[in-house]
């Protein structure tokens, strides 16, 4: 239920769950960046670029060559980690028919927090509807944890828009490998809205 208050802590998906997962003083460090870093500025999102151009393919019904035609920025770095997340999509795309659908973009609200869920992709795929998060940092492992953390709140915000069968997933760019929830941890609601708890505490004694 969104809160009928109009000092909502605003954050991303990627940030809340980061925090869920810290541990110890790291938590505190984490609630501290996120409030210093302020509004979202498009030039400073590293993958955006990359993101966008993924998107663009599938709305326009492209094939999968047509990665290998992305724009590639100038900085011979980012070009370098643009086209390892390139062949590892290709490696995810394989040889499966995969078709665009609007993305849904929901918020999960939990008292004055509004986390957002954007995840970058609803796609048809083999027929087969998945909403799947993009995670491209290389250098930052994919833990279970994260991924049951991130697909259970997608679950919970996001089902009731969707069909039945819909799959929710993480991807691993790098690897091409998506990563969905260890059916073991089948609903973690209530950790996730103590861990939302703890995320405003430490928020508003900042």
């Amino acid at each position: 239920m969104q809160p009928t208050t109009t000092s909502l802590i605003n954050v991303s998906l990627t940030d809340f769950v980061d925090f869920v997962i810290c541990s110890g003083g790291k938590r505190l460090t984490k609630v501290k960046e996120i409030k210093a870093r302020g509004e979202y500025e498009p030039q400073g999102d590293f993958y955006r670029g990359l993101r966008k151009g993924i998107q663009d393919i599938h709305q326009g019904g492209y094939s999968k060559m047509s990665l290998d035609l992305l724009s590639m920025p100038s900085n011979e770095n980012k070009a370098a980690m643009y086209s390892l997340m390139v062949e590892g999509y290709k490696k995810f795309w394989g040889t499966k028919q995969v078709e665009w659908q609007d993305p849904i973009r929901k918020n999960w609200y939990y008292r004055e927090l509004a986390v957002r869920l954007n995840p970058e992709l609803y796609l048809l795929i083999d027929r087969m509807p998945h909403v799947i998060k993009l995670h491209f940092r290389k250098d930052e492992r994919l833990t279970k944890d994260k991924v049951c953390a991130i697909v259970n709140l997608m679950e919970e915000e996001l089902t009731p828009h969707l069909p039945d069968d819909v799959i929710f997933g993480v991807l691993d760019v790098a690897k091409g490998l998506l990563c969905r929830k260890d059916s073991r941890r089948s609903n973690l609601n209530l950790l996730i809205r103590s861990e939302a708890d703890a995320f405003i505490s430490l928020w508003n004694l900042i």
